[in-house]
């Protein structure tokens, strides 16, 4: 099967025309500037192969390529959908073999590898056939316009400007602003060009420099990762968020109605799916200790779940007795008084030993307005912006901690570029990881 422009995902399409049914790279013009993007896109997601090419040329004293042949490679690994490991010598010597000037893949790195003098080559499968394409940020922009407007009647702007900052989408009725990051170009790569032009910083801050510009006229800015919007799960929280935000909640419970308990372990589970279906950092580390506010037991004996908090020794101090790991209500619901009355039943179940911290995560909480000011917290700090690392075709984000450099000299997909003198980060991107970051936390404390 021979590969369309519609095989590719559309920030690459630019950089392409078709000729007699194949791909070919289109000219640049100054006249569209799309072409060079598109290109720029192509150097940063194959910069693994750079570095195949270096580690090769140097292993076997080869010159290396010029800048206009690497290019027309890389861009036939993005018209073709080759992965790393299509690059893995078939002797598994550990070293990489070298795209030919026919365009194929040779089986072995050289003809010591090789189970024949003669040179076996691979023609490259269809990899991009099944392969679901991302779409743009156009479309869930879209998206996102549309539930407001199913909701309420506001005045939307689009590409409001902050200071030098521009926001996706600006509600003034509500000081509302809404910032959609793809996380390919908001990402950094220590050997991508763009990335070392702008610099590590830039990548690190911006997202918290815009969220702190909004506060500081008064506006909630929320910044909505596009994973997020692509998964069902998540872009349906995301929903419920800004129905919440913008007072359009429909379904509302109140405290003094529900029914209030701690969860034992052996309904464990049951805590993990709630929030893994109504709280964007999910089910994981949520704690020992879980409250639960629930409906009366119905006729058939069954009661639901509507709002719950958890608790546990704190993760990164070790001054305050416990830390409130999670909060959520069902969605697309609120829950008057439920806050309250989860944190009283804890404070008086743990009284004496009740200095509690807790980490608001400013992607969606204010730092002007926000659940904690409510509940009687005081601010003790804000944090660094926190980090994730992904890959450009799987786009699922993978927390820093399981990234740390001694974990990665074990770690499948990192364990083949592991060396001493190189940082975590590096290897991250020398193994087709980038590196995206958050807002930060603002740190909360109740004594």
């Amino acid at each position: 099967m021979s590969f369309t422009l519609q095989s590719l995902p559309e920030i690459y399409r630019p950089a392409f025309k078709e000729l007699n049914g194949k791909l070919i790279l289109a000219p640049t013009s100054k006249s569209k500037p799309e072409i060079e993007t598109a290109r720029n896109f192509i150097k940063r997601d194959t910069q693994w192969y750079l570095e195949i090419e270096k580690i090769n040329n140097e292993k076997f004293n080869k010159k290396p390529l010029p800048d206009k042949v690497l290019f027309r490679k890389q861009a036939f690994i993005i018209a073709n959908g080759i992965k790393q490991d299509d690059l893995k010598c078939k002797n598994n010597c550990g070293n990489y073999t070298i795209i030919s000037r026919d365009n194929t893949i040779n089986s072995y790195c050289s003809s010591a590898c090789a189970s024949t003098s003669d040179t076996i080559k691979n023609k490259i499968s269809d990899t991009m056939k099944n392969k679901k394409m991302i779409s743009s940020k156009a479309k869930y922009l879209k998206i996102i316009i549309d539930h407001i407007k199913s909701i309420t009647c506001t005045e939307i702007i689009q590409d409001y400007k902050i200071n030098h900052f521009t926001l996706d989408i600006y509600l003034p009725e509500y000081n509302l602003a809404i910032s959609f990051i793809e996380l390919i170009p908001q990402s950094f790569n220590t050997y991508d060009s763009i990335s070392k032009a702008k610099g590590l910083n830039y990548y690190k801050y911006k997202h918290l420099n815009k969220t702190e510009a909004c506060e500081a006229k008064g506006i909630n800015c929320i910044t909505i990762f596009e994973n997020e919007f692509i998964d069902p799960n998540t872009s349906e929280i995301w929903k419920s968020i800004l129905a919440y935000k913008l007072k359009k909640i429909e379904k509302k419970y109140y405290a003094r109605k529900l029914i209030i308990r701690e969860i034992p372990k052996n309904e464990r589970e049951l805590v993990k799916n709630f929030f893994n279906k109504n709280h964007l950092q999910g089910g994981n580390a949520i704690g020992s200790i879980l409250i639960g506010l629930f409906t009366p037991v119905d006729k058939d004996g069954n009661s639901e779940l509507i709002s719950c908090m958890t608790f546990g020794k704190p993760r990164y101090t070790k001054v305050y007795d416990y830390e409130l790991i999670r909060f959520a209500t069902k969605l697309s619901s609120s829950c008057a008084g439920c806050a309250q009355k989860l944190l009283k039943y804890f404070m008086q179940r743990n009284s004496g030993e009740s200095k509690l911290i807790s980490y608001a995560n400013r992607r969606w909480a204010s730092a002007n307005s926000n659940l904690y000011k409510t509940l009687g917290f005081t601010e003790k700090a804000a944090s660094e912006p926190n980090y994730f690392y992904f890959k450009s075709g799987d786009l699922k984000l993978h927390s820093r901690v399981t990234f740390q450099k001694f974990k990665l000299k074990d770690k499948s997909e990192t364990k083949d570029f592991f060396r001493d003198d190189l940082t975590e980060l590096e290897i991250a991107n020398l193994a087709g990881y980038r590196r995206i970051y958050d807002s930060g936390n603002m740190v909360y404390s109740l004594e």
